[in-house]
């Protein structure tokens, strides 16, 4: 080193910390910190959650990996255990939130490359799952019959009502309260909070939609309009109107 005109004992200094920096700078450690800046940035609390699920699917050992030291070949290790399990959607989400990570590291000054780029085309397709929902006009009728002749519990009859008005997702519609909808309108809107969005939007209730929206009042509880068992409505709906795979979509077809 002294013949090239390297000093040694500096030499080590930087390697030691380099290694510091490497063993802080772990995939682990990166994935949390993005996570963490996309909460401030607004990113939905469900949204954040799953995000970090999909990280710890990667495994405590690839996690404690500096993200330096990261190639492709390990990456496709990890995710071909998740595809032997059948789970092709999550290995594939799991790969676009890697990226993610990676371009992040990238673009804080701690990675030059993405490893993961050279993955594309290498896992399984997932194939896609087809929800049904009643797209004819005859048989939205005989839905709406059907739920009329509901003789189950007022509150889920009332909810099912309603939710062919305002198109709200069966759980949107379990979790709205009084104080989300507009009085001045005399329910005008209903403003339910979407767990998949940043914040919430209005859904208009038609005048012949008012009545089912306004009688849970007197029959529910003081802050939710429909407080129910967390999938009445849904339940409800495959049976009386549809026996597919996801009544959630009921209405939203």
């Amino acid at each position: 080193m002294i013949a090239v005109g390297k000093d040694p004992s500096r030499e080590k200094q930087q390697a030691r910390h380099q290694a510091k920096a490497a063993a802080a700078n772990t995939f682990g450690e990166i994935a949390q910190e993005y996570i963490d800046k996309r909460r401030r940035e607004g990113l939905a609390t469900s949204t954040a959650d799953k995000s970090e699920y999909y990280i710890s699917r990667l495994g405590p050992a690839f996690a404690r990996l500096p993200i330096s030291s990261i190639t492709a070949p390990e990456i496709l290790a990890v995710l071909r255990r998740i595809e032997a399990t059948g789970n092709y959607e999550t290995a594939r989400r799991v790969l676009q939130l890697s990226s993610r990570v990676f371009r992040y590291a990238m673009a804080t000054a701690r990675l030059t490359s993405d490893p993961s780029r050279d993955l594309r085309g290498a896992l399984t397709a997932p194939t896609p799952k087809h929800y049904g929902a009643i797209v004819e006009p005859k048989k939205v009728g005989e839905l709406l019959r059907a739920i009329h002749g509901y003789e189950g519990h007022l509150l889920t009859k009332l909810a099912m009502q309603l939710s062919a008005y305002v198109f709200v997702r069966p759980g949107e519609l379990r979790k709205a309260e009084w104080a989300e909808v507009d009085r001045r309108l005399y329910l005008d809107h209903l403003r339910p909070k979407d767990e998949n969005a940043q914040s919430s939007h209005p859904a208009p209730v038609p005048a012949s939609g008012r009545c089912s929206a306004g009688r849970p009042r007197h029959h529910g509880s003081v802050r939710l309009c429909f407080p129910l068992h967390p999938h009445p409505v849904a339940a409800d709906e495959r049976e009386h109107g549809q026996r597919g795979p996801s009544p959630p979509r009921l209405h939203r077809g």
